[in-house]
């Protein structure tokens, strides 16, 4: 279904009982305080809601770049922190690129063979212990079309209830609306699941990435 920003604002923004806009990125042909508001919530609240839960829609894999191999450090791989992403789900050998859980709380529980940090020269890299690292991550799309039904109603609610607090500073209805957002939230997290499969490493794999590791921080 072909959807755009505005469209996602505006049922917002009927949910919590505001005005409509017309443009979210022209100040002249629509200068309304809805507007405004709406262009500096709209991505700040989508981010969060995806870093929340790996929605099939916003999830991409690929190959990391590597920077270096620290020798004295149990053999730990630096990787570039890829730079559209939000959020990192797992870390991965190449050979299980195949992997596409459908949730990754399960899987994080088993693969805890990496670190998030910055590095000497302030470079936000990820550190790990495998040679040809896969990366599975979350990112921002620019294009709402890709939304399923479910996530939309999730965002909506969502980003209703932050436009009814800094539009009115309605509290009560604040609380109505994130209620709502959470119920939806959890449809959509349901609904994204049932596009998946989730495949679980085997045992041998399992035991190797259970162990704990010194990793360097910069």
């Amino acid at each position: 279904m072909k959807r755009s920003v505005v469209d996602i604002c505006n049922l917002a923004l009927a949910r919590m009982g505001g005005r409509e806009i017309k443009h979210i990125n022209d100040v002249e042909r629509d200068p309304s305080q809805e507007a405004l508001v709406c262009r500096l919530l709209y991505e700040p609240v989508l981010a969060n809601l995806l870093n929340q839960y790996p929605f099939n829609f916003s999830t991409v894999g690929e190959p990391l770049a590597l920077i270096s191999k620290h020798e004295r450090r149990r053999s730990a791989y630096e990787y570039v922190y890829p730079a559209k992403a939000i959020r990192i789900w797992a870390v991965l050998p190449a050979e299980d690129i195949g992997w596409r859980p459908a949730t990754y709380e399960r899987l994080s529980q088993i693969v805890m063979d990496y670190q998030v940090g910055l590095n000497s020269a302030g470079i936000k890299v990820i550190y790990c212990h495998i040679p040809q690292a896969y990366v599975h991550y979350s990112v921002l799309p620019q294009d709402p079309a890709v939304f399923s039904p479910a996530f939309v109603s999730a965002f909506t609610w969502t980003l209703a209830a932050e436009l009814a607090l800094s539009l009115a500073g309605d509290k009560e209805t604040y609380a109505m609306l994130t209620q709502q957002a959470m119920l939806a939230v959890e449809q959509a997290k349901a609904a994204s699941a049932r596009e998946s499969q989730l495949t679980l490493p085997d045992p041998g794999v399992i035991s190797i990435r259970e162990k704990s590791y010194d990793f360097p921080l910069g």
